[in-house]
């Protein structure tokens, strides 16, 4: 039954914006949500690729930050991997990437294959996910949290499609 739930998000195609898969039973895609702060990675857990000095949690002058919910055994996780790689080196958002992988070494090789650059860090145990207080469903993975100078204003569930699922995070930067 956990390995149900685990999987709950992971896997299959992704639905369009604001529907329900038959797998999950959750909505998926982009969803506004009530502004709130986001608790700090620091402490949180393993760094895998280091917060660049300069870069928190709460944006960088104006620029919204992505908090991107992974693990390297999920497929859909890695296969958006480059998309998100793309936004950041094109600067249209902060990526930081947080693990659920138990092994290190399981990440790192995902990272590694993507040739990902931005910030990872590792929630083996899930506590970081738990301290989202239900932003996002604890199972569902891939997900991803958009911060707005400091809050977060909302999240996608599941995989992003391609990167005009991926833009669409710009309705609620310019409404925020």
């Amino acid at each position: 039954m956990v390995a149900a739930l685990a999987c709950a998000g992971c896997g299959g195609e992704p639905a369009t914006s604001g529907q329900t898969t038959a797998t999950s039973k959750i909505a998926t895609g982009w969803s506004r949500v009530e502004p709130r702060r986001l608790p700090d990675l620091q402490g949180a857990g393993t760094s895998l690729i280091p917060v660049p000095p300069g870069l928190s949690l709460s944006g960088e002058a104006g620029r919204p930050v992505l908090v991107n919910l992974w693990a390297g055994w999920c497929h859909p996780c890695v296969k958006e991997l480059p998309l998100l790689q793309a936004a950041e080196s094109r600067q249209e958002l902060s990526v930081v990437g947080v693990s659920k992988d138990v092994r290190r070494s399981t990440a790192t090789s995902r990272l590694k294959a993507a040739a990902i650059t931005y910030p990872n860090w590792m929630d083996p145990d899930g506590a970081y996910l738990r301290g989202l207080d239900g932003l996002v469903p604890a199972f569902a993975i891939p997900s991803s949290l958009l911060v707005v100078d400091g809050m977060v204003v909302a999240t996608h569930v599941g995989p992003f499609a391609n990167a005009d699922d991926l833009a669409g995070f710009r309705r609620y930067v310019a409404s925020s």
